[in-house]
């Protein structure tokens, strides 16, 4: 299923069954069918997402992502940055052991936060593949790591390490222009 989010005013917007980022969370925390998210135009998130199904999010978004279960999750062309307030932007829950895939994309925080905008709270994400995409600091356990072509993975704080890799056991790694 493919639901394209528009603006308030856009003509397309009043003519399908799901009309805000609201009914989309809803589908999210259940399981079924694939979903692709595309924001026509930046979506600000009133709460966070728990995701628990597969989906792909392309365009703009501000807000939480939290993965759990065996979902697949993808951002592909997003802009993601978290909402003012809270710690991170994408939390790899502790039940989380699907697969996060991050495409062409950036993912914040906030300007003025020393936050991490990929945090894992546990240590059974299977599979992460990031692919030239920037993301402000990371700390997240991983069994399998690919990273490849334009990688920015930064740090907040000069003094701080940009990203944490532990408990690996096998890193598939090709850095290009690094």
């Amino acid at each position: 299923m493919h639901i394209q989010l528009y603006p308030k005013l856009h003509p397309k917007r009043f003519g399908q069954a799901v009309k805000d980022i609201n009914q989309v969370n809803d589908l999210l925390q259940t399981t079924g069918e694939p979903l692709i998210v595309e924001a026509m135009t930046k979506q600000v998130l009133e709460k966070p997402l728990h995701i628990r199904r597969d989906v792909t999010f392309i365009g703009s978004y501000v807000g939480q992502f939290y993965l759990h279960g065996d979902s697949e999750v993808k951002f592909i062309d997003a802009t993601v940055v978290q909402p003012i307030k809270t710690r991170y932007t994408i939390i790899l829950s502790e039940d989380f052991n699907g697969n996060l895939s991050i495409e062409r994309s950036e993912i914040k925080v906030e300007p003025k936060s020393n936050d991490v905008a990929l945090a894992g709270i546990g240590n059974t994400c299977e599979n992460l593949t990031i692919i030239d995409s920037e993301i402000d600091g990371a700390i997240f356990y991983v069994k399998n790591l690919m990273v490849q072509g334009d990688v920015t993975i930064s740090s907040r704080d000069q003094g701080d390490i940009g990203c944490h890799v532990l408990g690996t056991s096998s890193c598939d790694l090709t850095l290009v222009r690094n």
